[in-house]
């Protein structure tokens, strides 16, 4: 009888766990920077039941610095140019009593996501799956010749939206960032690009703690409070507005209220159009952004 073989050990430097957006951007930071670094995934793709997320112009400028720009253009996406407000019919938005759909362009098919109150998943799944292709095809037209393909109630998936974050991002050898640190909403499509900047920061930070190989804890300990200060301050302001507009977009809709901008909004930004902008720039690129340090960058 034969014993089964041991795991082989792998001796690292830096141990990222986990392969997304933050873990991924990190490892490959240090790596640059000629540190050890095993990153442990337990998916062997990047396939989800859920992908709905925005590259803003901090994540494409960092892309830029890493010279990966050019194979991140060559990957199948949308491309929004621009969105024009305060115009009330905003293309791929759709609601009705109360009933808000989104819906994202995938390479042959809409991805269209029923925005809903908590605890309403059982029962929009007690209702059937011919209730639910009915009420997908008259709340989004434009995917209603897909709903057929929806061959079961497992094929409609669960998105359960939380916003929190962690009081200590930091432990003896122990980092978290991105999702593990602070879980964000997926209105304006930051979560992805909060997360690369965490890694970023941490990279600039901890590159030559990890290098030198004999930081002292205390030195350690300094590094990795200071990734959580200096990122700490963007994930609050950035949640506070997803916050507002939760409050004042997300829950109206969904209670079937008028979503129309006041008419003093309207009237301001017709007379200075450029404050139509500021919203775009804070979403895009927000507080604190990060850039990648100079000993990481490539030409592209």
């Amino acid at each position: 009888m034969t014993t089964p073989a041991e795991p082989p050990t792998v001796r690292t430097t830096c141990a990222i766990v986990g392969g997304g957006p933050a873990g991924l951007v990190l490892g490959l930071l240090l790596a640059r920077a000629g540190v050890a670094v095993t990153v442990l995934e337990k998916h062997a793709d990047f396939l989800r039941d859920f992908r709905g997320d925005t590259v803003h112009p901090t994540t494409l400028a960092l892309l830029d610095d890493l010279g990966l720009v050019d194979r991140f253009e060559a990957i199948p996406h949308s491309r929004v140019t621009h969105v024009d407000l305060p115009d009330p019919e905003v293309t791929g938005v759709t609601w009705e009593k109360g009933r808000v759909a989104i819906g994202i362009p995938r390479d042959g098919y809409i991805q269209v996501a029923q925005l809903g109150p908590k605890g309403a998943d059982d029962a929009v799944r007690a209702r059937g799956l011919d209730a639910f292709r009915a009420d997908a095809a008259q709340l989004f037209p434009e995917a209603a010749a897909g709903v057929t393909g929806i061959g079961s109630t497992a094929d409609v998936k669960h998105l359960d939206v939380r916003l929190d974050r962690l009081r200590r991002w930091h432990a003896p050898g122990v980092l978290c960032i991105g999702d593990a640190a602070h879980a964000m909403s997926p209105v304006g499509g930051v979560g992805i690009n909060l997360a690369v900047q965490d890694a970023v920061a941490a990279a600039r930070i901890l590159a030559p703690l990890l290098r030198s190989g004999g930081a002292s804890g205390r030195a350690e300990a300094r590094g990795l409070a200071r990734i959580q200060r200096r990122r700490m301050v963007p994930t609050v302001v950035i949640q506070g507005m997803q916050r507002i507009l939760h409050a004042a977009l997300i829950m109206p809709a969904i209670r079937g209220r008028d979503l129309r901008l006041p008419s003093w909004v309207v009237k301001v930004v017709r007379r200075v159009p450029w404050l139509s902008a500021l919203p775009a720039l804070a979403v895009g690129v927000g507080p604190r952004p990060e850039r990648a340090p100079r000993w990481a960058r490539r030409p592209s």
